[in-house]
């Protein structure tokens, strides 16, 4: 799923009043300062996204979270929450030999290498909503793209020097 990223945009929680008010913020505070609380805030997780989910135009799927340890990402060795959301399966063929015969079955499955929607959170500069990259390939429409990063993340540029070379 990494390899679908790419890191020239990073992003951070944002909250119009309180950063603790973001939801998904909230719970990865929770799990980078607790490992064992993982499956609890996971769990929280899937139901925000599922809470924001609402809009016609959005599809189905399937949610993956998982925690990354020593990540370098950015020249940094760091660990991370990966948020991954399949939306699209692909059709595989899956090849079966046994003795003299060959099967031929037809599987579906998801496609590492094409991962719809993700987000990494780095446990980075936790006071300013973390350094965050995400990948948002499937949504053709405005209405779908703000979904995954403004409705259920709900992030805003992370200001660095990279992020005033580009301004």
């Amino acid at each position: 799923f990494l390899s679908s990223f790419t890191y020239d945009r990073a992003f951070r929680f944002d909250h119009t009043t309180d950063l603790d008010l973001n939801e998904v913020y909230a719970y990865c505070k929770v799990i980078f300062e607790d490992l064992q609380k993982f499956n609890e805030q996971s769990i929280n997780i899937l139901k925000h996204l599922y809470n924001k989910s609402n809009h016609p135009n959005v599809k189905g799927g399937e949610l993956y979270i998982g925690y990354l340890t020593s990540c370098f990402i950015t020249g940094k060795e760091v660990d991370a929450i990966g948020i991954f959301k399949s939306e699209n399966k692909d059709t595989f063929l899956q090849v079966n030999t046994e003795s003299d015969n060959v099967t031929l079955n037809f599987d579906k499955g998801i496609n590492a290498k094409k991962l719809d929607k993700g987000a990494i959170i780095l446990n980075i500069d936790k006071e300013n909503g973390y350094k965050i990259y995400t990948i948002d390939t499937s949504s053709k429409k405005a209405d779908e793209a703000k979904y995954w990063t403004e409705n259920f993340l709900s992030v805003t540029d992370y200001v660095d020097n990279r992020y005033h070379t580009q301004k």
